[in-house]
């Protein structure tokens, strides 16, 4: 549902969304100032090199993996790059290790 100024007073209130929803049932993410609007949650910041948000590798692990890269991804690791590091080699915006 989009919501425009001329009916956004016709949204259902989100019970447990202070600020704001995508739907009765969906909080939409809010990012303190210094992750500049890219975040896990408020408290946890998306590396730089993220774009739309990112999220644990797994359960257990502590390594943030971008949904999106603003350049490039390392396809071992996942992790988003600037630019290619000197024993790798590029790929459609992907590295890899030299062979």
């Amino acid at each position: 549902q989009v919501i425009l100024r001329q009916n956004r007073d016709d949204c259902a209130i989100c019970p447990t969304c202070p600020s704001a929803c995508w739907s009765p049932t969906q909080c939409q993410q809010q990012c303190s100032a210094h992750c500049k609007g890219n975040c896990l949650s408020e408290a946890i910041c998306c590396p730089d090199q993220c774009v739309g948000g990112c999220y644990y590798q797994n359960s257990t692990s502590t390594n943030l993996i971008c949904h999106a890269c603003k350049h490039m991804r390392i396809y071992a690791t996942g992790q988003c790059v600037q630019r290619c590091s000197s024993h790798m080699l590029k790929k459609k915006k992907t590295y890899r290790r030299k062979n």
